[in-house]
């Protein structure tokens, strides 16, 4: 039986997880994609001679996906760990009772600002959010949005879309909004997504697509990856 852990963090601090269990493998269910995963899967097993299978093996997976996951799993765990692009997901698995205490030794240099107070999960990378537009749908560049708030303006009624606010990592970016905007300011601009029928859409990667085939102008994401040629 896999023991309960979860811990967010980069997998190469997984080796002194590892040898202190004295695992012959470590299963990681990711949601990071290839090209970072696959480096530290190669880095890891050189350096500790311990397998490491990642789940799925050939792509990555949505947050909500694996989150279900582990909670279906909860009585008979299959991950050692959960390496994930998405906070939210590493808070709700900690309180469903999934996660269990680790505090990697080589994790202290990090701010504790961004890292579970109890040890369930370590908050190590930063990304900046941007919007990505379709530049083939504007011909003046004095047009294009330099602002999440541009959701807000007449002129992309119908043309601008999200991900669904209340999951994953835009329901992150969501609860900042308040903070820095504050409530009112807040709730004035989740409105007016309502009144300028701003798409909320499944997920980042099908606004993604939907943006690169052209059926909207402008969206905003977390930086993961860029669109190529649009």
């Amino acid at each position: 039986m896999r023991i309960r852990l979860c811990v967010s963090c980069s997998a190469i601090a997984l080796q002194w997880y590892a040898h202190g269990l004295g695992a012959e493998e470590v299963v990681v269910y990711r949601t990071v994609n290839d090209l970072p995963a696959r480096s530290v899967v190669e880095r890891f097993e050189k350096e500790t001679g311990i397998a490491l299978r990642l789940v799925p093996d050939n792509s990555q997976a949505e947050v909500t996906e694996l989150s279900g996951r582990l909670i279906g799993e909860k009585n008979q765990p299959r991950a050692d760990v959960l390496w994930s692009d998405d906070p939210v997901s590493a808070v709700v698995v900690k309180s469903k009772g999934l996660s269990t205490p680790y505090e990697p030794p080589n994790t202290k240099s990090l701010s504790k600002l961004y890292s579970d107070p109890e040890h369930h999960w370590v908050g190590f990378p930063a990304r900046a959010v941007v919007i990505l537009y379709n530049r083939d749908l504007f011909g003046d560049p004095e047009e294009l949005p330099t602002s999440v708030l541009d959701m807000m303006n007449p002129r992309f009624n119908r043309k601008a879309c999200m991900a669904n606010p209340s999951l994953g990592t835009t329901s992150m970016y969501a609860a900042a909004l308040f903070e820095v905007l504050g409530t009112d300011f807040a709730e004035a601009f989740f409105s007016s997504l309502k009144t300028n029928k701003v798409a909320f859409l499944s997920s980042t990667t099908e606004v993604r697509r939907r943006v690169a085939a052209g059926e909207f102008f402008f969206w905003y994401r977390r930086h993961r990856r860029f669109l190529h040629g649009g």
